[in-house]
């Protein structure tokens, strides 16, 4: 019995260990609105920094070899640890003074791997990470109608470190 006892308690403490180890490993962000102007950045502009990661934006006028002209926030994630890293958040998007995404956390939920000491690049290519792409708005003089987007965010982001076996 004395011996159950004491494999219990390992089990136990190993489990327990485990799951601190896992809780260390993932960490939530704070994230703050970014605002669409006229005068948009085309340059890589720091969202948010920290010794682990980096996430950078720019707005580009994308030209897709079917459908649309599209002004198109691009995101940009380096990670600066030997770890792989997966990268998940919720896009926020405001047209005007509605939040067009707040309520469909399943369909705007991303999640981007990033291995170690390297970076993943949203493009306009039209097969590129759809998850790196924001819209904007339509530059077609007959798609004018469309309302253009306001500010957006990438609430809730989780950083979470994976295990490669």
């Amino acid at each position: 019995m004395h011996k159950l006892l004491t494999a219990l308690a390992i089990t136990l403490s190993m489990y327990s260990f485990s799951q601190q180890q896992q809780q260390q490993q993932q960490q939530q962000y704070s994230t703050d609105s970014v605002t669409v102007t006229e005068n948009n950045p085309t340059d890589w502009e720091l969202y948010i920094f920290n010794a682990d990661f980096k996430i950078e934006y720019k707005f580009e006028t994308c030209n897709p070899e079917i459908g649309f002209d599209t002004e198109t926030v691009l995101l940009k994630i380096t990670n600066r640890t030997r770890k792989n890293i997966a990268f998940n958040w919720h896009t926020i998007m405001y047209f005007t003074k509605e939040c067009k995404t707040c309520d469909f956390v399943d369909e705007y939920s991303y999640t981007v791997n990033v291995p170690p000491l390297q970076m993943v690049e949203g493009s306009c290519d039209m097969y590129a990470d759809y998850q790196l792409k924001i819209p904007v708005k339509f530059v077609n003089t007959n798609q004018t109608q469309n309302e253009p987007l306001r500010s957006f965010e990438l609430r809730n982001l989780t950083v979470t470190e994976i295990q490669v076996d």
